[in-house]
């Protein structure tokens, strides 16, 4: 990194054009050092990704940030771009299709100035790339992948998979935050945590594989896991939901909690559905429980709605895990929905 150096004004003092393009250069230079060193890049706001035709999709305005530091902003004066997927030379049938945006500066022409022999544009616009691509990008930040486009054999589209869509973040420095600095709630929490895990016996342990719940499971779906050899007293709980609203617009959030055996009052599950109240608008609802998973989605305007719990019954030498799945009266169900979730037993 080079030495950081401003420019120092005084009275008398001429100004040449360097001096303006290094005025600009510092600040600039500066912003994207922030970004880049307190922040992770990733999707800050929008960016949404939907379907609005059997061949083509839209994406919302919205704001991102690459790994060097720039604001990738998809201005909201054009609302929502249109990319269009049914150019068979370019995309193909069978094939995933992804959606990135990258910064990228334009001249327009509106901004172009000849006066005598000087011929330039007195503006920069900072206007974002939005293409589709067969080819998978990297993840390293070197552009934002905002979706993943299934076309089926017709070139039609048949998915919107989010999974590669990656947040901003703040990078917190190792030592950053003390007790002091936690909310009394959390603190204790984290004491009594850390005072458990000294005290315990990791001795036995078993990780089961994967299990998965989708629409097409049985009401009551039961799976028992298997080599339990012993009564585990802890059961940590980490997963994902995925789930599709009006068969148009994907969502996947986090599952996550634990479940202390020797105490039915220590079972905490976190959770996260939606909830879709208008053709362009949905709430995230966040759900804490006693259960694997207690997740709720509802889409208004379509009238659907499903609620989904995973519980577990512990015996000797065994452990159920046990799906419900429930749809109020007045509902339909919702069209897509998948729970997988990885359970470690500590005996």
């Amino acid at each position: 990194m080079p030495e950081i150096k401003r420019l120092n004004y005084f009275r008398t003092q001429f100004l040449e054009e360097g001096d303006f393009i290094d005025e600009q250069k510092y600040h600039r230079d500066m912003r994207h050092l922030h970004n880049k060193e307190l922040h992770d890049w990733g999707i800050v706001s929008g960016l949404e990704v939907k379907k609005t035709d059997d061949q083509k999709i839209s994406v919302s305005p919205g704001v991102a940030v690459d790994r060097e530091g720039h604001e990738i902003v998809l201005s909201s004066d054009l609302g929502p771009r249109e990319i269009n997927l049914s150019d068979q030379d370019q995309f193909g049938r069978d094939v995933n299709v992804y959606i990135i945006i990258q910064y990228a500066e334009d001249k327009d022409e509106e901004d172009r100035r000849q006066l005598g022999a000087i011929d330039n544009y007195i503006r920069i616009t900072e206007r974002p790339k939005l293409n589709a691509s067969k080819d998978s990008p990297a993840d390293d930040g070197s552009v934002i992948v905002l979706a993943s486009i299934e076309l089926d054999t017709n070139a039609n589209i048949s998915k919107i998979d989010d999974l590669r869509r990656k947040y901003a973040s703040s990078r917190i420095a190792p030592g950053a935050i003390a007790d002091e600095q936690l909310a009394p709630e959390i603190s204790n929490q984290i004491t009594a945590a850390t005072q458990f895990i000294a005290n315990y016996d990791l001795g036995k342990r078993v990780l089961t594989s994967s299990i998965t719940f989708d629409e097409n499971s049985q009401s009551s779906a039961q799976i028992s896991v298997p080599n339990l050899d012993f009564i585990p007293s802890l059961i940590l709980v980490g997963g994902i939901s995925r789930w599709t609203l009006s068969a148009q617009e994907s969502y996947s959030a986090p599952i996550s909690g634990f479940v202390n055996n020797q105490s039915i009052l220590d079972q905490r599950c976190f959770c996260s559905g939606v909830t879709k109240i208008s053709p362009e608008k949905w709430l995230p609802v966040a759900s804490e429980g006693r259960d694997l998973c207690d997740v709720t989605y509802t889409d208004q305007v379509e009238d659907k709605q499903s609620k989904l719990v995973v519980t577990a019954s512990v015996s000797a030498n065994a452990m159920t895990v046990q799906f419900r799945r429930s749809v109020p009266d007045g509902f339909d169900p919702i069209d897509q929905f998948e729970i997988r979730l990885s359970l470690l037993c500590l005996g």
